[in-house]
């Protein structure tokens, strides 16, 4: 018999989910056993907040979506936080939350609640399954996790749709299929970048894959642009490279170097560029006159700025499309002595006195002594800002952080630790992000990692 969790835990194993994360209920044995069927790893957690944060981690680390589970009532509402979270950052996490039957929703109050009603607003699409309809209820709700911005899920099981049958399989192969910008609106947006004499390049948690690195580097280069990312797209362009400046968004100190220098700017190129990711310092920040284009999955609704060009679409292939169309036939736009004056004045905020071990100083010794391609994780805090301004990042996603303003304890010092020491002799980033996902198991089992 197939049962409805087990459609939810075949629906999850289609798009390449290995992992879950949660703490079990009575209400959710049945999912549990399903998933195990299915090769999906259940990881239990301590607290259903730090598994919603361990989803969104597996997420960005796997490019699959992240899996969280909880039991009813309080489970559920411990899951608002990290589901807000995962909403704001663009992580594609499904959460699955136990109820009771439905047959006693009316008469029996105990741990019972409306949860899809309160989890609605922290998601992109919320539904409670029944039994006649989950068969296609499921692949349906899924189709929201990367349609548009990605974002979470909310699947809430009822304990006897759990083991209900479902015969039907609803066999879905929707993906939303990675478009490219209509080639006028490339041509358009190509032209303005030619004129501009003085542009810079602007990349936030939208541009933060390992797919857009390639093609942004080409566009900069392209440009000869200085380039700033906020503190999640840290390495979008490789720190070392020397038209990366550094970060932009929380710090008002370091903010201001940088909106000095944008005051020069004639052009701002915005690559996945999100205004949850910044101060209101950042509204917009630069002069309104400034042409700005801009490149993104969705259309940029929140940028508070006149926009002259909107590149919507598949954002390593919008990058690829004006990499094509740009040539270097200029002297570079920046001579590189301004360039390194601006790098200087920002870390000059950072200097400390002699030899007082002060948070910089931490920070720098932290880096010295870690493999260069380790995945390190920032939990909130007044740390988080001094830590991401300094960090140095020269791949996508091996500074995982959240851009939201909440506390939380993001995952565990021994999975920090496992991150940080990869295995070696197995070769290749994609192994390694892997066994990342596969330590975010001893998030519920230690301290939470700070820097």
């Amino acid at each position: 018999m197939t049962t409805t969790a087990r459609r939810i835990a075949q629906a999850l194993a289609a798009r390449g989910v290995r992992h879950a994360f949660g703490m079990p209920g009575g209400e959710t044995l049945p999912l549990l056993q399903a998933l195990d069927e299915e090769g999906i790893r259940f990881i239990l957690i301590r607290h259903e907040g730090s598994a919603g944060f361990a989803a969104a981690a597996a997420a960005q680390l796997s490019g699959a979506p992240g899996v969280c589970v909880s039991t009813l009532g309080p489970g559920a509402t411990n899951l608002t936080t990290p589901l807000a979270g995962a909403l704001l950052d663009r992580d594609a996490v499904v959460a699955v939350t136990g109820e009771g039957p439905r047959g006693l929703r009316n008469v029996y109050t105990h741990q019972v609640l409306d949860q899809t009603a309160l989890l609605r607003h922290a998601v992109k699409h919320a539904v409670t399954l029944t039994a006649e309809e989950a068969w296609r209820e499921v692949p349906l709700a899924l189709r929201h996790l990367n349609a548009g911005r990605p974002g979470p899920v909310l699947l809430a099981l009822p304990q006897d749709v759990s083991v209900a049958e479902q015969p039907r399989r609803f066999v879905d192969h929707f993906e939303p299929a990675p478009t490219s910008p209509a080639p006028e609106a490339v041509a358009a947006a190509v032209a303005t970048l030619r004129r501009a004499r003085r542009p810079w390049v602007l990349v936030g948690l939208g541009g933060m894959s390992e797919a857009v690195a390639a093609p942004l580097r080409v566009v900069v280069e392209a440009l000869g642009a200085p380039t700033l990312t906020t503190y999640k797209a840290k390495g979008a362009l490789p720190s070392s490279h020397p038209l990366s400046v550094g970060a932009f968004g929380l710090s008002s100190t370091a903010d201001a170097v940088w909106q000095r220098a944008l005051a020069e700017a004639d052009l701002i190129l915005a690559v996945g560029l999100d205004p949850v990711e910044l101060r209101p310092q950042w509204l917009p920040g630069w002069d309104a006159s400034v042409p700005v284009v801009t490149v993104d999955q969705a259309p940029p609704l929140d940028l508070v700025h006149p926009l002259s060009h909107c590149l919507v679409g598949d954002v390593p292939r919008a990058l690829e499309a004006l990499a094509a169309a740009l040539t270097p036939d200029a002297p570079p736009p920046w001579p590189t002595e301004t360039v390194a004056r601006w790098r200087q004045a920002h870390d000059a905020l950072f200097e400390e006195d002699g030899d007082s071990l002060g948070p910089a100083a931490a920070v720098r010794a932290m880096q010295a002594g870690l493999p260069q391609d380790c995945v390190v994780t920032l939990d909130v805090g007044a740390h988080r800002i001094t830590a991401a301004q300094l960090w140095r990042c020269e791949a996508p996603n091996r500074l995982l952080q959240s851009e939201r303003s909440v506390q939380h304890g993001l995952w565990p010092a021994r999975g920090h630790r496992r991150q940080a020491h990869p295995p070696r002799g197995h070769g290749g980033g994609a192994h390694r992000r892997r066994r990342a996902v596969d330590d975010l198991g001893r998030a519920g089992h230690g301290g939470g990692a700070r820097a």
